[in-house]
């Protein structure tokens, strides 16, 4: 997310450079010194906005509706006020995605119908969006490819696989360091080696993040020409090879990870299954005897599941499932279910 702030930032700089000729120092202070803390603090402002007002609605189609303004919302205010409207938008997730769940009561911001509804929404819509990019970027591909008649085929692929070694270096060198951070360093204590762990979990970490659909919507969004007149000559370039780089991190990241992970060997290969295994028996345990500030016995379970958390007894794939399905659990209890889909069967 801070990688991707950055970036959108410094895409603004690059801009602003193309179009006036000249680097302004005042102009890159603003961006990254005033732009983005002034995004965040809208961010929270609008998030917080959209959970008191999602706290207060009970349909889940107007909760689903809310969700998809939230993100609009924060963009046209940022755009307005004149800041970064990327970071707008992602810390108004963040604050959302922080505090859907009460850590101490266990009391989330919507009905468990919303949450099962919306998570089928947003896969769906994930889907159609990413299709959408990728297929104007398909559309202006064989036009960018004719039109770089000095750049043959293979040397545009160089290039991207160039570029795409170059990013995944970066990248490893980040997690390396982050893998050395308390958090994650604590973490991988329990292996032999310490730093044949940190750098086999930094590897991980660095193969695993794929190049997004992002990359095409920047590539996309570069303009024809400058603001001076003159034609981007390059933007074809620009979008031919964002093409290639991100149509070869997903396949050969993605076929990969599995054997990459594999032979990092930094976890047990029951483990997912032990962190179920445990966080199952504690919720038994609280919806058993839920404590006087749940309201229920629900609420009771997605406490002691966000404590887990916390505490690294188990990860955030386990927390996601679970917290899953105690809403398909509590959905299915209701008797008279809310205008929207009927309730599941867990």
């Amino acid at each position: 997310m801070v990688g991707r702030i950055f970036i959108l930032a410094t895409l603004s700089v690059v801009e602003e450079v193309l179009g006036s000729g000249e680097v302004a120092t005042s102009s890159v202070l603003a961006s990254y010194g005033l732009d983005i803390p002034a995004g965040a603090l809208i961010g929270l402002a609008v998030g917080h906005g959209a959970v008191w007002m999602r706290r207060r609605i009970d349909p889940a189609p107007v909760e689903i509706a809310i969700s998809i303004a939230t993100p609009y919302a924060a963009a046209l205010s940022a755009e307005a006020a004149g800041f970064s409207v990327v970071t707008a938008v992602i810390v108004t997730a963040l604050v959302v995605s922080a505090i859907r769940v009460d850590r101490h009561s266990g009391a989330t911001i919507s009905s468990s119908e919303a949450r099962v509804s919306a998570v089928a929404f947003w896969d769906q819509a994930n889907l159609m969006v990413s299709s959408a990019l990728f297929l104007l970027a398909g559309r202006a591909v064989p036009q960018a490819l004719a039109a770089l008649e000095v750049w043959s085929i293979w040397r545009l692929l160089l290039s991207a696989a160039g570029l795409l070694a170059l990013v995944l270096s970066i990248q490893v060198c980040f997690s390396y360091t982050a893998a050395k951070l308390p958090p994650i360093a604590g973490a991988l204590q329990r292996w032999q080696g310490e730093g044949r762990s940190q750098l086999a979990a930094a590897g991980v970490m660095a193969w695993s993040s794929t190049r997004s659909v992002i990359a095409l919507l920047i590539a996309l969004s570069v303009p024809a020409a400058t603001p001076m007149g003159e034609p981007f000559h390059d933007r074809d370039l620009v979008l031919i090879v964002a093409t290639f780089v991100v149509i070869g991190s997903v396949v050969v990241q993605g076929l990969s990870l599995r054997s990459i992970v594999e032979h990092a060997a930094l976890s047990d290969p029951g483990e997912a299954g032990q962190e179920v295994e445990e966080a199952r028996s504690a919720m038994r345990k609280a919806s058993e005897m839920p404590d006087a500030e749940h309201a229920s016995s629900h609420d009771a379970a997605r406490q002691v599941l966000v404590s887990l958390r916390e505490q690294n007894v188990i990860g955030d794939e386990v927390l996601v499932r679970m917290l899953r399905e105690t809403d398909l659990h509590a959905r299915a209890a209701q008797e008279n279910a809310l205008p929207g889909a009927g309730p599941p069967q867990p």
